[in-house]
């Protein structure tokens, strides 16, 4: 099996260059409460994120009918297609997603030295790593690469040193400086009992002279800095070097976005766990309702695909489950083949989104919001099975010139909104929008509104109303 790069992907990707045309989130805004992801122009660019945590080490483990190579290609060219412009994926084998611990499933150690990174970077694993990146790289795909899972300090990672670490972030940031589609993030299910190894990573990285954006994933029910509800700043970690929130939540995904913004100091933010995407019309319909409440409150991006886990690592019918569903899905795959190309088109047309606010003090919509959810207990222990559509709050954002607006009245809203027009730039207009197709039906600028009586395209009952100007 051959690890050389794709010569249509190689060319015009290593360098910082990129693809001619493609667009890659390079870094984040320069400013605050408005900030949000930019390409290499500087231009704003939404997150539609997907996860395969696997891929790195288990593609091509389908019985032997793909190369690693091509499972890749076919990935990232599928999700493209699906509208998603980013992928996070860990970067070690461990327990949790690797048919073998430590290797890939065919094999290959990432380390010369064994489980230690003194030895150095073996080629034959990273050069996995190299071809997933300039694959996704063709596709306008940026990779969120995962340093170090909590289930890689338990695993692969167990026996290092402080030292070790600080090694591993050096080889890793020093081999990838010179990609333009590179995002860092850290963590996933982590409690904050190894704070010094991560701190070695990073040290590793900014001393290879990298400068990429990261952040961590810590525990259910949190921000990268603070548990939801607990405005305490208890992430230690997140809090002295994320650069952007990744909120992890089960409850309604409004909400997360809404503690994040109520820091005195907020960084961008999105919605990057919670819960995951099974099968069929009910997850379809959830998935949808968390992804305009994130966009509806103000979020950065949104991260739900999830097709790694129950389908069995990119084993047998793994491709099926990009198209049928997600993970452990024999489901209709509405979500992906249909709502996640027409949001991320829509959104990349919505001038201003970046610049909108969550509307938390009720200052902009001032009466009929409903009832807002109130946060899970954070940690382990809080997993709800979440079913979403009875949720009452009306979520809403609007950008602090006037120029925009967007709200979202989920199934469960019977009620009749008030806004205070004030807020908005004189001659704004309304528009309807289904939030399943993204279809805009004009409608009639005033103080109040109720969400439509019919249903959507996918036949709900939840909608998006947006104010804009002109």
């Amino acid at each position: 099996m051959t690890t050389a790069l794709n010569p249509a992907w190689t060319a015009g990707i290593t360098g910082g260059k990129g693809v001619a045309g493609v667009r890659y989130i390079t870094g984040l805004s320069g400013s605050t409460s408005a900030g949000y992801f930019q390409d290499q122009a500087g231009s704003p660019v939404f997150m539609f994120g997907d996860t395969p945590w696997s891929i790195v080490y288990q593609a091509g483990a389908d019985s032997g009918t793909y190369t690693y190579q091509q499972d890749m290609d076919y990935y990232t060219a599928t999700r493209a297609a699906q509208g998603y412009n980013t992928l996070e994926c860990n970067l070690l084998p461990n327990s949790s997603y690797a048919s073998t611990e430590g290797q890939t499933w065919d094999g290959v150690k990432p380390f010369a030295g064994g489980v230690l990174p003194s030895g150095g970077l073996t080629s034959g694993y990273w050069a996995r790593l190299d071809y997933l990146v300039a694959s996704a790289a063709a596709q306008g795909i940026t990779m969120f690469l995962n340093l170090m899972m909590t289930d890689d300090l338990a695993g692969p990672a167990s026996t290092w040193s402080d030292t070790n670490f600080t090694t591993y972030g050096n080889l890793i940031a020093t081999r990838y400086l010179s990609y333009p589609n590179i995002v860092w993030t850290i963590g996933d299910d982590y409690f904050g009992y190894n704070d010094p190894e991560l701190s070695a990573i990073l040290t590793g990285i900014r001393n290879a002279g990298d400068t990429l954006p990261i952040s961590i994933e810590t525990d259910t029910e949190t921000t990268s800095r603070q548990y939801i509800g607990t405005p305490s700043h208890e992430q230690a970690w997140g809090y002295a070097n994320a650069n952007y929130q990744w909120c992890y939540s089960y409850n309604v995904s409004y909400l997360a976005v809404e503690y994040a913004y109520a820091e005195a100091s907020p960084i961008p933010v999105v919605r990057g766990d919670g819960y995951y995407y099974g099968s069929g019309a009910a997850d379809d319909k959830l998935l949808r309702n968390h992804l305009w409440w994130v966009i509806a409150s103000g979020g950065r991006g949104f991260c739900g695909g999830y097709t790694d886990g129950g389908n069995g690592f990119f084993a047998s019918g793994w491709r099926t489950g990009l198209t049928a569903g997600g993970e452990e899905s024999s489901g209709s795959g509405s979500y992906q083949v249909h709502v996640s190309p027409a949001v991320a088109a829509y959104m990349k047309g919505l001038a201003g989104w970046w610049k909108l606010i969550p509307d938390t003090g009720n200052v902009f919509i001032t009466a009929g919001r409903g009832t807002r959810a109130t946060a899970y207990t954070e940690g382990a222990g809080s997993t709800p099975s979440y079913t979403g559509t009875a949720d009452t709050y009306v979520a809403g954002s609007i950008a602090p010139d006037g120029s925009l607006a967007v709200i979202y009245f989920s199934e469960g809203v019977s009620t009749t909104i008030t806004v205070n027009q004030s807020k908005m730039t004189t001659g704004y207009s309304a528009h309807w929008v289904d939030p399943a197709n993204c279809a805009v039906t004009t409608g009639t600028a005033g103080g109040t509104y109720t969400k439509p009586a019919g249903a959507n395209s996918a036949g709900d009952h939840d909608w998006v109303l947006v104010l804009s100007y002109p």
